[in-house]
């Protein structure tokens, strides 16, 4: 059973609570964290397992996926 709460990592594909994730929106060419979960725009869900950052970081995921070029203030906030 899933509960409403749970969101899918776009990297991991698995099903995690909200709070276990961080959510995101591209938004003029470029990612913008959304730490309230309220802004408008197809929302983003990554883990926030730094293992896994790291692994989406070399990996260039987010750039290819989302088709940005800098990503380096996005992920300066996660690293916070």
């Amino acid at each position: 059973m899933i509960k409403l709460n749970d969101r899918t990592c776009v990297f991991t594909k698995k099903k995690r609570p909200r709070q276990e994730l961080y959510r995101f929106v591209k938004c003029d060419g470029k990612l913008v964290l959304d730490e309230k979960h309220q802004l408008p725009g197809r929302g983003y869900y990554i883990s926030k397992e730094k293992e896994i950052i790291e692994t989406m970081v070399s990996k260039k995921f987010l750039e290819k996926r989302f088709q940005v070029d800098d990503i380096t203030d996005f992920l300066s906030k996660i690293n916070k």
